[in-house]
């Protein structure tokens, strides 16, 4: 037996990947004896206590323990770094402090393997095989939110080669994970300290800004694009698509906020609100809704699509139990519908 960082590709050759460890699903339906039966939260508590020899797991703190092992998806290396600096930390302070550039930079024991003593080392070390294409695809894999299709990929990232030899090439590296959700489709997703790294590399290559743009268009075309079907015979099977690329979209629609790109932001906050009803994604709607159409009071250009956010916005607020907003909503959706001459939009109204 031979261990590898990726297959060898070699006759005779039969692959047995080493999973990142157990992690607990919904910590609230679990009490801490259960929690413990966890290999992640085994790992993270025996090298808690090397370094703080009082530290116990407890009803208190299980959840953020388990919190922080989730965060660094299960992989060993990770939460080994992670419960060194339980030394200052509380795990609720820690789990605080692992984001961004704090979660790659932190220090693993000094007597490890250098490229083991940070995760930015770890994975600049586990990417310098790849040639400038691989590395170009597998950074630009970054801007997914809870993974993507191998369409999404194709048309986000935009590589010069063919997508599944890039994908193959990275899922045997272990760089990307891929999940199968139904017999005809697959996801690829990077683990959350990956995505980290590669939105880094692009931030300081100076071409986030361009991946943005193209990632909140494809989901803004994506959530127009299954609008129809929401509404149709074939509603369950629309609504388990938009529900697949939810966190995605609602990155989009986080972008076209940040970029004052609210023509769109309205237009797929419309196309979504059925959706964030019937999957009693309630407040998530309202939050979008209400912050654009705070933004775009008064544009008379944008009567069109404010008159379907007000009714969506009026929708949710009544699955809020928020009944005093109805009506203003309704009735302001209302005038804004015949500004625009939008029969659908007034009757709705």
């Amino acid at each position: 037996m031979i261990t590898s960082r990726e297959p060898l590709r070699i006759r005779g050759e039969r692959r047995f990947p080493v999973e990142p460890l157990a992690l607990p699903g919904r910590v609230d339906d679990l009490n801490t004896d259960a929690l413990a039966g966890f290999a992640a939260v085994q790992l993270f508590v025996e090298r808690a206590k090397a370094v703080q020899p009082d530290f116990e797991l407890t009803p208190e703190n299980a959840g953020a323990v388990a919190a922080v092992c989730a965060r660094l998806d299960g992989l060993p290396l990770a939460i080994e770094i992670a419960a060194a600096q339980m030394t200052i930390l509380q795990p609720d302070e820690l789990l605080k402090y692992l984001t961004g550039r704090s979660l790659l930079e932190s220090r693993g024991m000094a007597d490890s393997d250098p490229r083991h003593q940070s995760l930015d080392v770890a994975i600049r070390w586990s990417v310098q095989s790849l040639d400038e294409d691989e590395r170009l695809f597998f950074q630009r894999m970054g801007v997914f939110t809870g993974g993507c299709t191998l369409d999404a990929a194709q048309a986000v990232c935009q590589p010069r080669h063919d997508v599944p030899l890039l994908l193959s090439k990275l899922a045997g590296m272990n760089l990307i994970k891929r999940e199968v959700v139904s017999a005809s489709t697959s996801r690829y997703r990077l683990l959350e300290i990956m995505r980290q790294f590669t939105r880094g590399e692009m931030q300081a290559a100076g071409e986030w800004p361009a991946i943005q743009a193209r990632h909140a268009d494809y989901f803004c075309a994506y959530a127009l694009g299954h609008e129809a079907l929401v509404r149709s015979d074939g509603q369950v099977e629309g609504l388990a698509l938009v529900e697949r690329e939810h966190d995605n979209l609602q990155a989009a629609l986080d972008y076209f906020i940040a970029v004052r790109g609210w023509e769109k932001g309205l237009e797929m906050a419309g196309a979504l609100s059925e959706f964030w009803v019937y999957r009693n994604h309630i407040q998530t709607g309202l939050h979008y809704c209400t912050a654009l159409l705070e933004l775009t009071d008064a544009i008379p250009a944008l009567e069109a699509s404010r008159a379907r956010v007000l009714n969506g916005a009026a929708m949710l607020s009544y699955f809020a139990g928020d009944y005093r907003a109805i009506g203003g909503y309704a009735q302001t959706a209302l005038s804004a519908a015949r500004g625009a001459h939008s029969d659908r939009d007034i009757a709705h109204a």
